[in-house]
């Protein structure tokens, strides 16, 4: 049987963006917010910049970057890289670390039905 290389191509991107778009959603799960720290002031929101600022970009045909939109929460790196008062907070690691075996599986899996 042969396979051409546009097929395999497509099948090895779907399987890609679908793996990346996992565990982009892996990592918004994990992303810290404590409930013992809301806004001071009542009737101000909580925004939940943080998770909304986590997103996906494809830089590439097949090479995308996962991380924060960095006007929406500049604070990110402090979080999960901690201060000299603060312990680290990770999330961007510990969701990679948490969901690689998981991503990887789903990969394989993608890319197979994608090959038929």
């Amino acid at each position: 049987m042969t396979i051409d290389a546009w097929k395999i191509n497509s099948a090895v991107g779907g399987a890609l963006l679908d793996s990346v778009m996992m565990l982009t959603n892996e990592i918004i799960a994990i992303t810290p917010r404590d409930p013992k720290r809301l806004p001071l002031d009542p009737s101000v929101k909580v925004t939940w910049s943080l998770k909304r600022s986590i997103d996906f970009q494809q830089v590439w045909e097949l090479e995308y970057k996962i991380g924060t939109k960095q006007w929406e929460a500049e604070y990110w790196k402090y979080l999960e890289f901690g201060t000299p008062r603060m312990a680290p907070r990770s999330f961007l690691r510990k969701g990679i670390a948490d969901s690689r075996d998981k991503v990887l599986k789903n990969f394989w899996l993608r890319l197979a039905q994608g090959l038929k």
